[in-house]
């Protein structure tokens, strides 16, 4: 899946923020890898997918 962002102003400048997330296998238990240039986002979004579904979190 592959998420982008834009803001009023980042529309006026052509800048967006991507996130892709995918799955790493297709197996049990369901790994992601998270990736965005902007690490900020990525780390939200993994700290959101770890709040809301549990697991674990590894960064790396």
């Amino acid at each position: 899946m592959t998420v982008t962002l834009r803001s009023a102003q980042s529309i006026q400048d052509n800048e967006t923020d991507r996130l892709d997330v995918d799955q790493v296998a297709a197996s049990e238990p369901l790994v992601l890898a998270i990736v965005s240039e902007n690490p900020d986002l990525a780390r939200k979004a993994a700290e959101f997918l770890h709040r809301e579904a549990g697991g674990e979190l590894s960064i790396g």
